[in-house]
């Protein structure tokens, strides 16, 4: 995303498609393609699922769905003392993203 394109407060959410074609709020194409190959190494049980969880977090801090794997991860290990961890994880993902700008309507999907 442009630096034009973000606000100095906060970023926009846009809805954009991963690479199943299902639509996914977040914040730019670089998240959802960092969730992507999140979600694939955590199938193909891969080792560096947690560098590609960071990277989709560090692309945008607010995605729910990230957010939510986030939490998903912590209860995996099956440690209580992740537990704490894993309800902020589930609390960010259910609170109101942080104040936006006004972003236009989006564009017509092509028939």
């Amino acid at each position: 995303m442009a630096d034009s394109e973000q606000t100095s407060t906060a970023t926009r959410r846009l809805m954009l498609n991963d690479k199943h074609g299902l639509e996914i709020t977040a914040a730019n194409g670089d998240a959802v393609g960092h969730y992507d190959a999140t979600l694939s190494a955590f199938l193909g049980l891969a080792r560096d699922v947690g560098d590609h969880l960071k990277r989709t977090l560090d692309a945008d801090r607010d995605m729910a769905l990230a957010l939510c794997m986030r939490g998903y991860f912590m209860l995996l290990f099956c440690n209580p003392v992740l537990a704490p961890k894993a309800r902020k994880a589930r609390n960010a993902a259910r609170t109101p993203p942080r104040p936006r700008a006004r972003a236009a309507p989006p564009a017509p999907r092509p028939r």
